[in-house]
Order: C-alpha cells, then sequence, then structure tokens
C-alpha cells in the first residue's frame, strides 16, 4: 500500500496465544492457546489449575503487556520480568478501523529479553482469507510491538508504531457514559485475587474526581476502600455528581443482575448527601453500605461496576480465582453475568480457578450463541517437562 495509513480506531482485540519463558514457574517456553475448538479467537477463556502451578501468572503477564503500552520506560511494575531476564509474548488478531474499512492485523506483543515465536498462531479458513485477501489489496498484516527490559522506548514496526500511536491518542480521556465504546482502544481490566470492598477509612470525605476514571489501557481492581479517591463509593458517587442519569444506569444494572432473587432483592437507593457513601435498600427499607453486601452480592456488583466504568470499545476482562469466597450459586451466577457481558457488550474474559463446579459449568464443549470458548488445564508434568500448554 504507497499511501501512507493511520488507524483511526482498534475496534477489537482477540488474544490467540500467550507465552512465557523464564517467568514464574515457567522455565522453557510455555505456551498457551486463546483459540477455540474451532479454530476461532476465544472469547470466554478458563484457566485452570491446582495453586502455585501458574495461572496466576499468565493473568499477571498479560495485564504487564498492556501496561507496557503506556508510556514505556524500561521497567515492570506489574510482573517482574526482568529479575531473571524472562520474557512474555501476547499473539492476537486486532480489528483495526482504517477510514470506512474494518481490517484484521496479527499482533505480537512482548516484553523482557527477545520476541519468543516469530509464527503467527493458525486460524480458522475464514479468518486467515480475510487476511490474504487485505494482503493481496496491499495492506500489509503484521504488528510487532517489542518492550525490552531496560530499554528507554518502545521497539516496533510500522503497525506497532500506528496501534501505539491509537493508545496515546485515548490516554486519559473519560468515559462518556456506562460501558462506553467510543474510547476505541484497547483496555484489559485486571481483577486481581486481593479484591474486597472495605469500608471507606475516613469520616467525612470529600467527593473527589477517581484517578484512575481517564482511559489508561490497564486497570487493576484490588483491594478498595483504604484509600477513598479510588474507593467504589467514591467512583459511585462521582457518577451520580457527573450525571442522574449514569446514576440511573447503575441502579438499573446492579438490581437487574445482582439482585434478582425474590429473596434478596435489594436496590441501589442514593447517594448520602453527608458523607457521600452509596446506600442501597432491602425489601424491609433497611438501608445498607456497599461492604454490608454478601461475599457473592460484592464480588459482582465489584465486577459488573468496574468494567461499566472502565471498560471501551475493546476490552479484555482478566479475574484471577473467580470462585473466591463464593459459595457455588454465586459462582455459577457470576458466570452467567460474565457471558452476558461477552455476548452483549462483545468484550473478553480469561479467568483463573480452581474449583471443580466452575470447571464443569464452563462446559467448554457446550456450543453457546455469541461465545467462542477456550480453556487450558495446567497439568505439573507440563511444568517439569518443559512441554508447551495446548489449548
Amino acid at each position: 500500500m504507497d499511501t501512507p495509513i493511520s488507524f483511526d480506531a482498534i475496534r477489537r482485540i482477540r488474544p490467540l496465544r500467550i507465552t512465557l519463558e523464564s517467568v514464574g514457574p515457567f522455565e522453557s517456553p510455555f505456551k498457551v492457546s486463546l483459540i477455540s475448538p474451532a479454530g476461532e479467537p476465544a472469547n470466554f477463556v478458563m484457566l485452570a489449575s491446582p495453586n502455585a502451578l501458574g495461572k496466576t501468572t499468565i493473568l499477571a503477564a498479560l495485564a504487564q503487556l498492556y501496561r507496557c503500552l503506556e508510556n514505556f520506560a524500561g521497567r515492570f511494575d506489574v510482573l517482574d520480568v526482568g529479575r531473571r531476564s524472562g520474557s512474555i509474548q501476547l499473539d492476537a488478531i486486532a480489528d483495526v478501523q482504517v477510514g470506512d474499512r474494518i481490517l484484521f492485523v496479527n499482533v505480537c506483543v512482548w516484553c523482557g529479553e527477545r520476541q519468543l515465536n516469530s509464527q503467527v498462531p493458525d486460524l480458522s479458513s475464514s479468518l486467515q482469507d480475510e487476511i490474504e485477501t487485505q494482503i493481496g489489496d496491499g495492506f500489509p498484516s503484521r504488528a510487532v510491538l517489542g518492550f525490552k527490559s531496560g530499554a528507554t522506548a518502545a521497539s516496533t514496526d510500522e503497525l506497532g508504531e500506528l496501534f501505539l500511536d491509537v493508545v496515546d491518542r485515548g490516554l486519559g480521556r473519560s468515559p462518556e457514559s456506562l460501558f462506553d465504546t467510543q474510547i476505541r482502544s484497547p483496555v484489559a481490566i485486571f481483577f486481581t485475587a486481593n479484591r474486597r470492598i472495605l469500608p471507606p477509612s475516613v469520616g467525612v470525605p470529600e467527593l473527589v474526581r477517581p484517578p484512575d476514571i481517564g482511559y489508561s489501557p490497564l486497570q487493576i481492581v484490588e483491594e478498595e476502600g483504604a484509600d477513598w479517591s479510588t474507593s467504589i463509593h467514591n467512583l459511585i458517587a462521582y457518577l451520580f455528581w457527573q450525571s442522574e442519569e449514569r446514576f440511573e444506569i447503575l441502579q438499573d444494572l446492579v438490581e437487574a443482575s445482582v439482585f434478582l432473587d425474590d429473596d434478596r432483592r435489594k436496590s441501589l437507593d442514593h447517594i448520602d448527601r453527608e458523607n457521600f457513601h452509596p446506600r442501597l435498600k432491602d425489601q424491609s427499607g433497611q438501608l445498607l453500605g456497599i461492604e454490608e453486601l454478601s461475599h457473592g452480592e460484592r464480588a459482582l456488583f465489584q465486577i459488573l461496576v468496574r468494567t461499566a466504568t472502565h471498560m471501551t470499545g475493546s476490552t479484555l476482562l482478566l479475574i484471577d480465582e473467580i470462585d473466591l469466597h463464593l459459595h457455588p450459586n454465586w459462582r455459577i451466577k457470576l458466570l452467567q453475568n460474565l457471558k452476558k457481558l461477552v455476548v452483549e457488550r462483545a468484550i473478553s474474559v480469561i479467568f483463573t480457578t480452581h474449583s471443580t463446579e466452575v470447571i464443569d459449568a464452563f462446559a467448554i464443549e457446550d456450543e453457546e450463541t455469541g461465545i467462542e470458548k477456550g480453556g487450558h488445564i495446567i497439568e505439573r508434568e507440563e511444568l517439569v517437562s518443559g512441554q508447551s500448554g495446548s489449548g
């Protein structure tokens, strides 16, 4: 293609494969396929294993790659890749908008010591045909973005530079609505195993703009409440202050998704104007704080509110230990709500678990409309032998 091009937007990132070397328990290059049994990029992926076999490391590796997309300066703050001269690589398909056309680009993003694999994962015939048609039209089909330990900037090819340009244009931009897809830059929202909601630690806080409300390619959700400015309490109060319409959308969302059961019926009622705390109301009229909800209610509430706030037109949810502290019924309910997000909001989800109930409920062999399932159960023998993981 002789005419200079630019990416107007990144419509979607579809992960295909993650490879790790000398990171966590993974010594030899360890590959995990993120492709469905039908050969399509999976948008609903389960990683399962007993504890200490690396499933959390894989999520942290993906989070680190997304972190590198913003103002890389040679350091790794999510996962210490450089400590052991390790490397991580994500291969994915990016749906990019160029003018009025949507094109598919094979994207390789790596960080650490070296690029681990130059071979593109096998794709379905229909997707491969689309890419070959683009190549026939003169459009390059491969973008490489490298983030080497100790470097002062990213190392990219032409399309990689265009990819980073889309990210840079979105940085700091505030969402115009809940579930905002107008920001056409990729984001990963990483729900760590340390996520939980605590009572705010301040007596009478001030309403402040949440420091993480603007676009960043990585959002990390951990324990919240100790710092008022980053708490979910302040976030909800800020959304209400911005627009009562947003608050009403949030009310409908949590009532329809979190409090469906008649015996648990509650509603997000109002914001306490004295201390800016969101208040919920149960069937008896009693007012509750968010931190007074059950483990299951809090877990689903947190994931939905944070996703609605931070998602863009290209969103990847990373959820560590999805079954953490949850009754089996809530595990299933959370899976059902995540599937709904995948189908209705066109996001991708990768989660970890060691729960047999979750593994059974995931049912990778069952076809579901709008969902491409992928998964891998990490076996101890794979780590001992150095054998690569498979889909």
